[in-house]
């Protein structure tokens, strides 16, 4: 399943030195206030340091080789859970149950910007329309060939760390990998991997859009299709709005940005970058 550890070629595509990885076991509370250890869990990946001019090169021969490896490549860097393998836990409760549609998770996100007064927490009479769901995709086999190789999304240049490496997951699907390595960036938003699996397989169906980073809390994608017309970029920037909010507001890197404007940055973009606070 995984490469051998140390120097190895998969796909085709040199890697340096690296091994398969697990997530670390953690202590934890009992109800009756006795301490315990989690269980030892399965290897999640095999990950290899690499510089980041090589990790750009590589990334898309491997990702161009998915459909004879199996095993999708994740740009990581020291502090990224999924790449750092001291760090990486899995003790975050199981997400909740929406299926794997990421209209239901959405529509939880919907759901959650509902006004509520402050003294009941009940729902207060609204203006806004009924959430509109989320367009039918259709699965295309190649969607990799098509992604463009960026060297940097001129949106959030902190996403991806000058010394990021590579993490290797096996996985039916690019948009799987969240879940499947139990990635918890945008924790503060009760949102886990198995919801941002759900909104990265409709994306990755409707506009070729697959995983390339993963960090604590940042998340990249290079899309393939990405939408050619404002009206199709609107109700894209809808769905980024609900799943991450935090990219429309102030960040240390540019000032907030309207919905209007965001939606136009979405046209013929072939990045999107996302960051939780």
């Amino acid at each position: 399943m995984f490469p051998p550890d140390g120097e190895t070629q998969v796909g085709g595509v040199h890697l340096p030195a690296g091994s398969s990885i697990r997530p670390e076991q953690y202590e934890y509370t009992r109800c009756d206030g006795s301490k315990g250890v989690s269980a030892l869990l399965p290897h999640i990946g095999w990950y290899s340091d690499t510089d980041w001019d090589s990790t750009l090169v590589s990334w898309v021969g491997l990702a161009r080789a998915f459909s004879q490896t199996g095993l999708w490549p994740v740009v990581g860097g020291p502090g990224n859970r999924c790449a750092e393998p001291r760090i990486i836990k899995r003790s975050w409760p199981r997400s909740r149950t929406h299926k794997d549609e990421a209209a239901n998770v959405l529509q939880d996100c919907w759901d959650g910007r509902a006004v509520v007064a402050r003294e009941t927490g009940e729902p207060l009479p609204e203006n806004r329309p009924p959430f509109p769901g989320v367009p039918v995709g259709k699965i295309l086999t190649n969607n990799v060939e098509k992604v463009p190789l960026a060297g940097w999304s001129n949106w959030n240049p902190g996403c991806a760390s000058p010394q990021a490496g590579l993490l290797l997951v096996p996985a039916m699907r690019p948009a799987d990998v969240p879940q499947l390595v139990g990635w918890a960036g945008p924790g503060n938003y009760s949102l886990g991997g198995h919801e941002i699996s759900a909104v990265l397989r409709s994306w990755e169906e409707r506009f070729g859009a697959v995983l390339y980073q993963l960090g604590p809390t940042t998340l990249a994608l290079r899309v393939a299709r990405p939408p050619t017309t404002l009206a199709d970029a609107t109700v894209l920037m809808e769905e980024h709005y609900l799943l991450c909010v935090d990219n429309f507001g102030s960040q240390s890197w540019e000032p907030p940005i309207s919905r209007d404007d965001y939606a136009k940055r979405l046209i013929n973009a072939p990045v999107w970058d996302f960051w939780w606070d």
